[in-house]
């Protein structure tokens, strides 16, 4: 028969281990943070092409957060989040807050790549295509023009594009 003394020895030494699991999956956790973001942007771009949204945008956020609390405010992996999430605010019509997004991730490009990247181009794509939808066809058109610039730019010399 187990007396009190006995069940409470067990009751501490489980939670002890519970403690010690927690603190090992904390570590470890935190040891692949970037890997733990990376699924939860997957996830989240998965989502988006199933056309949910909703569910994107809690993966992606959830991959955001890791990152910020793990990486260089101005760490490239932040812009590609920020455009992910802004092309889900643009699916669901928030212009406002797709443009917000973009920009952001355009500024942690621009600091971290040559300004002839395709990354780059593809965010201006991106925002004119809603500058477009909101009527702002001034900044619609120098959206294209720049990422037309850059890609034109990453093209080979031998490339005609006269048709």
């Amino acid at each position: 028969m187990i007396n009190g003394s006995e069940v409470h020895a067990e009751l501490q030494i489980s939670r002890g281990m519970k403690v010690r699991v927690r603190q090992a999956t904390t570590i470890l956790i935190s040891n692949n943070h970037q890997n733990l973001a990376k699924c939860y942007h997957a996830l989240g771009n998965l989502a988006h092409h199933k056309d949910d949204y909703d569910t994107s945008l809690e993966w992606h956020e959830k991959s955001l957060e890791i990152k910020k609390n793990n990486l260089l405010e101005f760490d490239p992996s932040f812009a590609y989040s920020y455009n992910s999430i802004g092309a889900i605010y643009h699916q669901k019509r928030n212009y406002e807050c797709a443009l917000e997004l973009y920009k952001q991730a355009l500024d942690i490009w621009k600091k971290e790549y040559d300004e002839n990247y395709s990354t780059i181009a593809m965010c201006y794509n991106n925002m004119d295509l809603v500058y477009e939808e909101i009527e702002k066809y001034s900044e619609a058109l120098d959206c294209y023009q720049q990422a037309l610039t850059i890609y034109r730019q990453l093209l080979p010399d031998t490339y005609n594009d006269s048709v």
